[in-house]
């Protein structure tokens, strides 16, 4: 996030996917902790106005979301907020 606030996006992109790849290789796709690292990349799309990114990532996370979150859960209203 201070990268990104110091307007240096492309580090802060590359963190934030590397955040998001690291946690999909080490917990699974669909884990609790992925799905916040894929909500934390879509939110960093959505901030820059990256449209494009920003609607692909968002409906690959919701999708991943709604088949495996619990009900109660944060991770879906965060994926569609």
């Amino acid at each position: 996030m201070a990268k990104r606030r110091l307007g240096k996006t492309d580090e802060a992109e590359a963190l934030y996917r590397e955040g998001y790849e690291t946690t999909r290789r080490t917990f699974g796709a669909t884990s609790p902790t992925t799905l916040i690292s894929m909500v934390n990349l879509g939110s960093f799309y959505a901030r820059e106005r990256r449209c494009k990114e920003h609607a692909a990532f968002l409906d690959e996370t919701a999708a991943v979301c709604r088949q495996h979150s619990l009900p109660d859960t944060p991770n879906l209203g965060l994926a569609l907020r």
